[in-house]
């Protein structure tokens, strides 16, 4: 779905755009690691309050 497809590209652009900084500490690295393994398009409560 065109809704779907467009959530997928906003939640990968912020993944991203956080990656690129690089004071990140090791643990905010693992969960954008997981974060870009999530198979649905759209973060969970949690996952939204993390961004």
């Amino acid at each position: 779905m065109e809704s779907e497809c467009q959530q997928m590209q906003e939640i990968c652009d912020r993944i991203n755009k956080l990656r690129e900084n690089e004071n990140l500490e090791e643990a905010a690295r693992a969960v954008m690691k997981h974060l870009g393994e999530v198979k649905r398009p759209y973060l969970t409560a949690v996952e939204e309050k993390c961004k």
